[in-house]
């Protein structure tokens, strides 16, 4: 079956179709593709529309907010939620694309039921980027993993459209592995083994831990964006008319 290719625009987005794109998103996780972050990574996250629904209606005065869908029949291929917006891209402040729920969210990509419909989805957001806005300046994907499906399907559709595009880190979670750090000989400070002695013991006299990952209610959700917004209201930046939040409230 061909696949159509949707833009669905506006906030209400995430509420309206929540169903197919969660439906989508759990079906990325849950599949052979999901191959985009590390595994401990969180499954979908920021894609959901249990924090995107919540995000959108708080997101501030001239974001415009867009939900790419690749639909064949009545399923979702592949999906793409992008915010147009005024932001910083280094010490420049220029409007951008860049995913839904930036910058508060991270490990993001472009789910999808197989390779072939996130590369199609890829090259026709682009597409639709250049034909039907002309305001933004660049396309800021920095949430995508390094190396991770999502970046190359994106850098592939660039190549394609003829976009100029830059690939760099823009930020690293450190990790130690010190089994291989003392099997290759190299010595661990007094200081740091005296640390890891110590949390060792705690951990073994705690024993075993149970944590459970849970999304937030979007009521909640909601009413955490109104208070953090009522504190930037107090703060300098409403006093000197810069707040952001406030004004989406």
């Amino acid at each position: 079956m061909d696949r159509e290719f949707n833009v669905f625009e506006g906030p209400e987005a995430f509420r309206e179709y929540a169903e197919a794109w969660d439906a989508l998103v759990t079906a990325n996780d849950a599949g052979p593709l999901r191959l985009e972050a590390a595994a401990t990574s969180l499954p979908g996250f920021f894609l959901r529309s249990r924090w995107l629904n919540p995000w959108a209606k708080q997101c501030w005065v001239g974001t415009s907010v867009f939900l790419g869908a690749l639909i064949a029949g009545k399923e979702w291929s592949a999906g793409i939620p992008i915010q147009l917006r005024r932001g910083k891209v280094g010490r420049f402040e220029v409007t951008k694309f860049d995913f839904a729920g930036a910058p508060w969210s991270d490990s993001v990509g472009i789910p999808a039921t197989e390779s072939s419909a996130r590369e199609e989805i890829a090259l026709a957001i682009l597409r639709w980027a250049r034909e039907n806005n002309s305001e933004w300046v660049v396309a800021d994907f920095r949430e995508l993993a390094d190396g991770g499906i999502s970046a190359d399907a994106l850098v592939a559709a660039a190549d394609a459209c003829g976009l100029t595009w830059e690939r760099r880190e823009c930020s690293r979670a450190p990790l130690l592995d010190l089994a291989d750090w003392e099997a290759q000989g190299r010595p661990l400070s007094k200081n740091l083994r005296k640390q890891l002695k110590q949390s060792q013991k705690k951990l073994r006299a705690a024993g075993e831990i149970s944590l459970e990952f849970t999304i937030p209610d979007p009521v909640q959700a909601a009413l955490l964006f109104e208070e953090v917004a009522d504190v930037e209201l107090a703060s300098w930046k409403g006093l000197e008319g810069k707040s952001h939040l406030a004004e989406g409230t």
